[in-house]
């Protein structure tokens, strides 16, 4: 399972969605001046996610994008398998491996695992969650993302020579 910039830029916008719950619809337009990403790329995703049902299209003047559910029921998992299912179930069967597979190695069993793993764990957090929990920081994904992401130490001590 990836979490890709097209995942973390859906998770934006739809939580910039839940934040606005009962004020006008949010256009891409503006979403983009206050992101950088393209008015089009910004449509791409709102198509996708309107498509699974998690967001609606408001016509007319004054419209945009509304949250199409509650933000307790729309899950993280659900917001990534709308714009992306590749990364999210990244060639995971779903079947059980064969002792006889080429597949059945340890390894790749140790993957199969870790990748259910964080789709269970994906699945558990709510958008309301995530929006309750955002920290400003200037970047709308990286404010809502940073909840699911440990902190990771960006130098690690086997690609840091040793002066000594």
């Amino acid at each position: 399972m990836v979490i890709t910039q097209r995942v973390r830029a859906s998770i934006a916008v739809i939580g910039r969605l839940a934040a606005k719950t009962g004020r006008a619809p949010l256009t891409t337009g503006s979403f983009s001046k206050s992101t950088g990403l393209s008015v089009s790329y910004l449509e791409i995703l709102c198509a996708q996610l309107r498509r699974a049902g998690l967001i609606d299209s408001v016509r007319g003047p004054g419209g945009g994008y509304v949250l199409a559910r509650p933000a307790d029921e729309i899950s993280v998992l659900q917001i990534a398998q709308a714009v992306d299912p590749v990364a999210v179930d990244g060639g995971v069967s779903g079947e059980p491996m064969t002792a006889d597979s080429e597949e059945a190695t340890p390894v790749n069993a140790l993957f199969e695992r870790a990748a259910t793993e964080m789709r269970a764990f994906l699945q558990g957090i709510r958008l309301s969650e995530l929006v309750a929990h955002a920290e400003p920081s200037g970047n709308e994904a990286d404010e809502l993302i940073a909840p699911l992401l440990p902190t990771v130490q960006r130098k690690s001590v086997y690609l840091t020579p040793s002066l000594d």
